[in-house]
């Protein structure tokens, strides 16, 4: 059984430190700033009850919207391909979008992955640039005119 939960920072750390900083030598490395900032909300997706992916979204100052940044997108090996990253782009979207009105959602996704987020309706919005000791990054960037469209568009579907 997969759920998606709401966390605590805390219960992000070693899969961050696992799967996004393997030769970091503490989970100091994967605190981001903004972890327990106020409007900051983690999230888990557990199978039988093991944490198997997880995300963080945070409010972010941004030229005067209100934007959220997405960041630390982790899943296990053993549990990709299951959709459970999607699920909670999916969680992160609403909690920003919806339940605390943000305009923008960006993130920096790493470059072998970008594909992943365009299906999701993210656009770049900026060129490649390198995270020292990590690897090759991408700005990407969905506003919320595009969240209500893909909502609206799920929601007429799934009325017939």
């Amino acid at each position: 059984m997969i759920e998606i939960k709401r966390v605590s920072a805390d219960c992000v750390y070693e899969i961050r430190k696992k799967i996004l900083r393997p030769n970091a030598e503490s989970l100091n490395a994967v605190h981001f700033d903004g972890d327990f900032a106020e409007g900051t909300c983690h999230f888990c997706a557990y199978i039988d009850g093991n944490v198997a992916s997880c995300v963080s979204v945070m409010p972010v100052k941004n030229d005067g919207s209100k934007a959220f940044q997405m960041r630390g997108l982790a899943t296990y090996p053993e549990y990709r391909k299951q959709g459970l990253a999607k699920a909670l782009v999916k969680a992160a979207e609403y909690y920003s979008f919806y339940e605390c009105g943000c305009d923008l959602l960006w993130l920096n996704a790493r470059v072998d992955v970008s594909e992943f987020y365009v299906r999701l309706g993210y656009t770049a919005c900026g060129e490649p640039f390198m995270i020292p000791d990590v690897c090759m990054h991408i700005k990407m960037c969905k506003d919320k005119p595009e969240y209500e469209k893909e909502r609206r568009c799920c929601c007429d579907n799934a009325n017939g």
